[in-house]
């Protein structure tokens, strides 16, 4: 059984918070995306939610990577200190989904079928991603978007907060997000620091167009150590 772990940095109302977002194969469920069993009882918000943007990255990940219609797929979403979620929603799980998913499925079931990407099938399967936390949101053919940038800072700061039982290491936005008090991190370039004053230190953030340019750069970062 593959299994791929990520964080997904959550917001709700005024306060940041993250959760560790698990996939995971099961031959014994329909193909699809199914609830693991630590969903059970969690409310799940209306559309535009967060199982609508998990919903949308699967389709993205069917159509624009080849991502076969006949895996099924189990998720959990745990909060990192173990609290109960009030509630989900936000963009960012698209952009969450959508990388873990093309680690399920291409690092280990449908390999083939990244031929034409090149590099792209050895970073996905060499990339750590229960060390990356995106905060992103998707579109319909994956690309990268902004995200509220007030409720971005929220996140980023929550990450921050949770280190290092959280363990994230470097947070992807999108390519285009704005507003967003960042620094350039010196002799690592493409690599971006969080400026605001939080406790433990930054938390790299690295800016990325889509799933492909994503998973480029942390393979890049990772064959340099710098998420180690």
């Amino acid at each position: 059984m593959s299994k791929v772990t990520t964080l997904v940095p959550l917001e709700f109302g005024v306060a940041g918070r993250t959760g560790r977002l698990s996939l995971e194969l099961d031959a014994a469920l329909e193909p699809g995306l199914h609830r693991g069993p630590c969903m059970n009882g969690v409310v799940m918000q209306g559309e535009p939610g967060f199982l609508s943007t998990a919903k949308l990255a699967h389709r993205v990940a069917m159509t624009h990577f080849a991502l076969s219609a006949g895996l099924s797929i189990k998720w959990c979403l745990c909060p990192c200190h173990g609290l109960n979620f009030p509630g989900l929603e936000g963009g960012s799980a698209g952009a969450a989904f959508l990388l873990a998913l093309l680690k399920v499925g291409f690092g280990d079931f449908n390999r083939r079928a990244l031929a034409h990407f090149g590099e792209i099938e050895e970073a996905i399967t060499a990339v750590r991603l229960e060390w990356v936390a995106a905060s992103a949101a998707i579109d319909e053919c994956g690309k990268f978007l902004p995200v509220d940038p007030r409720a971005l800072i929220l996140k980023l700061k929550a990450q921050a907060d949770e280190r290092p039982e959280s363990r994230v290491r470097v947070a992807a936005i999108a390519q285009e997000q704005g507003d967003v008090p960042l620094a350039p991190a010196p002799k690592i370039p493409g690599l971006f620091l969080f400026d605001a004053g939080v406790p433990d230190g930054p938390v790299p953030v690295l800016r990325a167009s889509n799933a492909d340019d994503c998973y480029r750069q942390l393979f890049r970062l990772q064959s340099g150590q710098v998420l180690l």
